[in-house]
This record gives structure tokens, C-alpha cells and sequence, in this order.
């Protein structure tokens, strides 16, 4: 089967969580088919990425990341006529901006070879639009992030002032554009069993995120002292959340336990990017080989999210090589029912329940990272990529049929 898989992010380096899920998605449809991958990349990174994909890919479609960009809901200039916009946009558009191309370079470019590919794989549902002339029956929309939820979510959390109405109005708009999406499509997959719910398809798939776990067996030792945050700091969320944790939680945690120390490991964590974040007993380790040293240094890592869709990589990384997680509910979302206290897994509601879960850890660690290294087992077993993937490699010879046009 000739299958062509639409994504807004390479699928190499595995240096964030997309990135994982992109590639894992990738290796899965590349095992019995023909890939076409159609990627948004600068030039100068693509020979690096071709050399590390080999086999998988056999031909490549690239774009330009400026070409390739969504809409975005007016944030600048005066309020009114921000508001005007908007309300034009939302009478006229039945998609959210998100969900829309700023130019039509990307369609103009793969419109040719839609029609041979069997089956259209489109990883983010903002290049859904792209995909749409070779017609609904050949496209399976990958849903792990739900735009509408984020969009809410912005909504509440005072960043926007009153222009959080306008993400209130974009929630709602991209809450039947995505269920009609997924009702057009011949199938849609889904990253919790929590995402699936949300969306009245029948036609879905559980496709949960995982890990490609070092096999090798664990040698360092966890500082009592150390606590870690893992992700990319240049995804917003991880930044506005990363930001609230520093100014709200770390504060309470230095006063309980003055010797603490944090440290932020990802993509993009500098200064630069986390200028809030020089403040005493924090350090930055950016582009690191592999984050597995520094989970397994660490007493507790931390997923301070306060907005976000999807299922946290970063959590089941964490739990996969024993060092126990406290994260907020929003971090913990679509995990909560397979994974507990009991697996090393502590959700906290608010700043003051955060900092006093770390600072239990801290004070008494052995009871958490023991249920830690227990739940490690269930979760190497269970969030495995082979595992998690194994629906999308079966399914993908039916998925194509129910929703062809008659002849």
C-alpha cells in the first residue's frame, strides 16, 4: 500500500515528544507499506534527518516551515479591531485558525500526488485541510492533541485578558471542526482512552504514546536532593507552566527543603527562552544526548502543565525508568486511569498540594520511588512503541474501505 504521511515536524530528532510520536507512527506504517513523507523542515536539516530515517521513507516531500505555518487568532493591535476581525473570521470560517493553512503553498505543492496514495496519515489536524482534495475515505487523522481543549484551556488560565473570549469562541468552533473531521475521516486516532471519548466517531483507535526504553539496566543512583523537569521549552505550554511552577511552587519547596535543587533538561531550555527561571537552585541542561541520566538522577520529576492536550511522553519516560512523577491534572491527563499513586504517579490540583507532594518525596523518598520502580514494569509493558503502535500497523488495510465512493 502506498501511504502518505502529512506532518508538520520531522520524525528525527527524537528530542521532543511529537517528534517520538511522529516517528513511532512512521516505523509502524513503514513495516508492510511504501512511505511518501511530506514534512515541514529548513533545508539545512534535512540531509540529517534522510540519513538517520533510511528505509523508512521512500520518497520526501519537503516544505519549508514559512510556507507550511497555520492562522493565527489576532493578538496584537487595538482591542476593538482585534475583536472585529475575529468576529468576521468566525462568520465566514467554519475552522478555527489553528486548524488552517496561512498560505496555499503546502496544498498547491502535494495536490499532484494525493492521488496515489492509497492512504493519507495526517499526524496534527492542522494539515487536515491539506489533505482534503484527494477526498475524506483516504485520510486517517491522527487526534492526539485536541485543539479545541487547548484553546479553552488558554481561555482560563488570565494570560490573554479580555481576549480570552476570543479562544472561548475559537474552543467552541474548533470543537465541531474537529468532531466533523473525525467523522469524515476513515478512521481517527486517538492518544487516550480519555480523547476518544470526546469525539462521537465510531470509527477511532487507540494509538497511547510511549517510549523506546533503554533495555540496559539502571546505574545511577537518585540524589535525594535533585529534582527534574523534562521537555521541550519551546512549546508554549511547557513554558507558561514551567514559569507558574518557578514563581508559585518553587518558592514553597525552598522553604521546606532549602538544599533542593531543580533542573530543566530539553530542547531549547535556556535564558533565552526561560528568563524567569534564574532564580537560585536551578539549572538548565539544553539538547542533551538523552534524558534518561537525568531522570534516573532525580528523586521526582515534576509536569507542571496548566494547559495542553494530548498525554504526557515525558511521564511515562519518567515511571518507565523509576523515578516517581508529581504533576498537575492537566499534566496527567489521559494517564490517570492506568497509572497511580501506587505506580509512582502523584497529581496535585494546586501550587500548595504541589510543593507539598515534593517535598514528601524529599522528606521520606523510599515508599515513592519503590512504587516507582514497581510501576516501571507495567509501564515498560504497556506504553512499549511496539505495543502502543500495533493497532495502526493491523488496521491500516481496512481503514481505506468503509468510506470509498461508490462507483
Amino acid at each position: 500500500m502506498r501511504v502518505l504521511l502529512i506532518t508538520r515536524g520531522p520524525p528525527y530528532p527524537l528530542n521532543s515528544g511529537g517528534a517520538q510520536r511522529t516517528n513511532a507512527i512512521l516505523r509502524a506504517l513503514a513495516k508492510h507499506n511504501e512511505v511518501t513523507l511530506a514534512c515541514a523542515l529548513a533545508p539545512s536539516e534535512r540531509p540529517a534527518v534522510e540519513a538517520a530515517l533510511g528505509s523508512l521513507v521512500t520518497r520526501y516531500l519537503w516544505i519549508d516551515p514559512e510556507q507550511s505555518a497555520t492562522q493565527r487568532i489576532p493578538t496584537t493591535g487595538p482591542r476593538l479591531a482585534r475583536f472585529a476581525k475575529y468576529l468576521a473570521d468566525f462568520l465566514t470560517h467554519v475552522r478555527p485558525f489553528g486548524l488552517r493553512q496561512a498560505t496555499s503553498a503546502w496544498s498547491d505543492q502535494l495536490r499532484p500526488v494525493l492521488a496515489e496514495a492509497d492512504l493519507i496519515v495526517c499526524r496534527h489536524a492542522d494539515v487536515y485541510s491539506v489533505a482534503e482534495p484527494a477526498g475524506h475515505h483516504k485520510i486517517v487523522l491522527d487526534a492526539d492533541d485536541l485543539l479545541y481543549r487547548s484553546d479553552w484551556q488558554a481561555a482560563f488560565t488570565g494570560e490573554h485578558g479580555l481576549g480570552s473570549v476570543l479562544f472561548i469562541l475559537e474552543s467552541l468552533r474548533g470543537y465541531f471542526a474537529e468532531q466533523l473531521m473525525s467523522l469524515r475521516s476513515a478512521q481517527t486516532l486517538v492518544a487516550s482512552s480519555s480523547d476518544g471519548a470526546r469525539l462521537i466517531t465510531r470509527r477511532k483507535t487507540l494509538i497511547a504514546n510511549g517510549v523506546n526504553f533503554d533495555p540496559a539496566p539502571r546505574t545511577t543512583v537518585a540524589d535525594p536532593g535533585h529534582v527534574v523537569f523534562v521537555g521541550d521549552c519551546g512549546w508554549e505550554p511547557n513554558v507558561f507552566g514551567l514559569e507558574w511552577f518557578v514563581r508559585e511552587v518553587w518558592p514553597k519547596v525552598r522553604a521546606g527543603a532549602p538544599e533542593v535543587r531543580l533542573t530543566i533538561v530539553g530542547r531549547s531550555a535556556n535564558r533565552e527562552t526561560l528568563p524567569f527561571a534564574n532564580v537560585d537552585g536551578i539549572a538548565l541542561a539544553e539538547n542533551v544526548p538523552s534524558v534518561r541520566p537525568w531522570l534516573e538522577s532525580a528523586i521526582v520529576s515534576v509536569v507542571p502543565l496548566l494547559r495542553g492536550a494530548g498525554t504526557r511522553i515525558k511521564i511515562i519516560e519518567s515511571l518507565g525508568y523509576g523515578t516517581p512523577v508529581v504533576a498537575t491534572p492537566v499534566g496527567a491527563a489521559g494517564l490517570t486511569d492506568t497509572l497511580r499513586p501506587e505506580h509512582g504517579l502523584i497529581v496535585a490540583r494546586d501550587a500548595g498540594e504541589m510543593a507539598s507532594a515534593i517535598l514528601r518525596v524529599l522528606a521520606d523518598p523510599d515508599a515513592i520511588t519503590a512504587a516507582a520502580r514497581s510501576g516501571s514494569e507495567r509501564v515498560r509493558a504497556q506504553f512499549a512503541w511496539d505495543v502502543t503502535t500495533t493497532g495502526l500497523a493491523s488496521g491500516l488495510g481496512e481503514w481505506g474501505k468503509g468510506l470509498r465512493p461508490k462507483a
